[in-house]
């Protein structure tokens, strides 16, 4: 079982089970419009990354977290972000994103 997409419904889990359950479900529930090039902005360990390839039209699925985020283990994100610039340049690929790491950022 993936411990971080099904979560259980536990007294230890109880600050995390809201938070990533309805992520989970906004990403099953949209997954049909997403297609080509997908970015995920604060991928951390990826977990929707499976998910997202085999449930969508999703060609390539790009990772990008910042420089001080956790260890990642074996599954490391496609690109690295120092908080200000982003490097990808101009992010016209992007299918989904997260606001909130944008808004303190030059893109």
């Amino acid at each position: 079982m993936n411990n971080f997409t099904q979560i259980p419904f536990i007294r230890e889990n109880l600050d995390l089970y809201y938070i990533r359950t309805s992520i989970f479900e906004a990403i099953k529930k949209n997954s049909q419009y997403f297609k080509g090039d997908f970015l995920d902005v604060g991928c951390g360990k990826m977990p929707y990354k499976k998910y997202i390839l085999e449930n969508s039209d999703v060609k390539k699925y790009i990772g990008l977290d910042i420089e001080s985020a956790l260890d990642y283990g074996d599954e490391k994100p496609d690109y690295i972000w120092n908080g200000e610039k982003c490097p990808l340049g101009i992010v016209a690929l992007i299918r989904f994103l997260q606001p909130k790491y944008l808004n303190m950022s030059r893109i």
